[in-house]
């Protein structure tokens, strides 16, 4: 003999509860358009299983349209990546720039010794 809740779970099992609930089943709700799941989400009582079902449907198609949005913005910023890999290498093989020679002056200074002052220490001022 079955108890109540493994009837119950066998009716959930099998769609009998979407049928005592008025809940089409999943192949209705993915073809309803988002006006028809918002006016029978508004007709039901909330936080009923046919709530709870049209809600959970009316977020699926939400997520669906995000998706289709979303899809050119990251194809986008995809090809943008990718240029800026090729390029980075591109740069990274091409031969080095011609570098500028430090001017005369600088190099004249560098090979310059100036003759260094001797220091004499001075004596120490004592107050009379």
């Amino acid at each position: 003999m079955q108890t109540e809740k493994q009837s119950s779970d066998d009716a959930f099992k099998t769609g009998v509860n979407k049928v005592v609930h008025n809940i089409p089943h999943d192949y209705e709700l993915s073809k309803m358009s988002f006006v028809e799941l918002a006016i029978e989400l508004a007709s039901s009582k909330k936080d009923s299983p046919k709530f709870i079902v049209f809600e959970r449907e009316i977020k699926k198609h939400i997520a669906k349209d995000q998706a289709k949005i979303n899809r050119g913005n990251i194809i986008l910023g995809a090809c943008i990546g990718l240029v800026g890999v090729f390029l980075g290498a591109w740069l990274k093989e091409s031969p080095p720039t011609r570098q500028v020679a430090p001017s005369n002056t600088v190099q004249q200074y560098k090979n310059i010794k100036l003759p260094v002052a001797d220091v004499e220490p001075k004596p120490t001022a004592t107050n009379p």
